[in-house]
């Protein structure tokens, strides 16, 4: 897969993982704005429900009070029937207020409910007749003061309304807690995922930038990324400019295909010499380098010997076999310097070796073209 290949699936992976990840925060609000919004309308159904009992009872006991003053002649019996009509009205209220509407979705409450409704409307006659007939008194006030009693013990002992409440909110309160729960593992697991997902992204398509896709070896800029290291570190290093000799002829003369095949065998030999402070890389077509850290002279020839000596002399790539030999040349980095600049030198000093009979080592001195000679020679 190629660089753009690979950056362009990473960019299509978060963009789908943000995507995604904004969809499932959505989700997670709108429940969390849908939980409180639902308690809130609980609680204030029950509330008002809690007061409009409240209001029935007093209403129910100024009548008892008003019924037993009217038997002493306090208050008259029209008195008696605004009291009635405004008990009455409370229970025709109860089927259309929202609020409150809801108790009669209760079988109990439902059905204490209408029985109370239902014995004050058979009263209705008899108390507005209570004029003619004062003796009903006491009768209506026995019969009120018993579905009060009812009202009360239903209002005092409301396990009914009330526990249907709370098992409606812990049970919606569950279910959407639960919800909310998975939703927030999986996006974790999903966070989890493309974090890791995307380092390995980014880790592969750091590896197909900083490598040659032929070799396996660093290209140009991995070599870059490592000189780059030891200049922060303000360490000297060696760089060994290696070129094969001869290969354009064989490349132009028996196919890319060969070319290739002996450019794979010849990076395979230099694997071998690559080390903790060592870094071989191809910088491309017949040209690799080989850095070394910290090396002196004496150490650079012999690294140089040991990478001519590497190179196998004869080379099989199907029926044919070829000969190979290698020029080297190096130039030693010390700080002030350019990493281009070290190149340059070293690119002088491997076409001074070439002069020299090729399969040579030539390190860069004063003999060697100046690095701008070299730069204009090998284009």
């Amino acid at each position: 897969m190629t660089f753009r290949a690979q950056n362009s699936r990473a960019i299509r992976a978060g963009v789908a993982f943000a995507v995604v990840l904004m969809v499932l925060f959505s989700i997670l609000l709108s429940l969390f704005t849908s939980s409180a919004n639902n308690a809130d309308v609980l609680a204030r159904r029950y509330t008002a429900t809690m007061f409009y009992m409240l209001r029935m009872s007093r209403e129910y006991s100024d009548l008892i009070v008003s019924l037993d003053e009217f038997s002493h002649n306090e208050v008259n019996a029209d008195f008696i029937e605004i009291k009635y009509e405004v008990l009455l009205g409370r229970y025709q209220v109860m089927h259309f207020d929202s609020k409150v509407k809801y108790l009669w979705s209760y079988p109990a409450t439902q059905e204490v409910l209408h029985d109370l409704e239902s014995s004050l409307l058979e009263l209705e006659n008899t108390m507005f007749s209570l004029a003619e007939h004062p003796e009903e008194a006491q009768r209506i006030k026995s019969q009120i003061n018993n579905d009060y009693d009812r009202l009360y013990a239903l209002f005092n002992e409301n396990f009914t309304i009330r526990n249907a409440l709370i098992e409606e909110m812990n049970q919606q309160r569950w279910r959407q807690e639960f919800l909310i729960y998975c939703l927030t593992v999986i996006t974790a697991i999903m966070m989890m995922f493309f974090f890791f997902f995307n380092y390995r992204q980014v880790k592969n398509i750091e590896k197909v930038a900083n490598t040659d896709f032929l070799t396996g070896l660093p290209n140009r800029l991995g070599l870059q990324h490592c000189a780059d290291a030891l200049f922060t570190k303000n360490r000297a290093f060696t760089l060994f400019l290696l070129d094969l000799d001869g290969f354009k002829y064989i490349n132009d003369t028996y196919g890319h295909d060969t070319g290739d095949q002996l450019l794979i065998q010849f990076s395979k030999s230099l694997r071998k010499l690559s080390g903790e402070k060592r870094v071989v890389a191809r910088m491309g077509g017949d040209e690799f380098i080989f850095l070394v850290e910290g090396a002196d002279e004496e150490e650079n020839l012999r690294i140089a010997q040991s990478i001519l000596q590497s190179v196998e002399p004869n080379i099989v790539v199907g029926s044919r076999t070829f000969h190979l030999t290698v020029s080297v040349g190096s130039s030693r980095y010390f700080s002030g310097q350019s990493f281009e600049h070290a190149m340059a030198q070293a690119d002088s000093a491997m076409y001074m070796a070439k002069r020299n009979g090729k399969n040579a080592y030539h390190p860069f001195d004063e003999h060697c073209l100046s690095p701008l000679s070299s730069l204009q020679n090998a284009s």
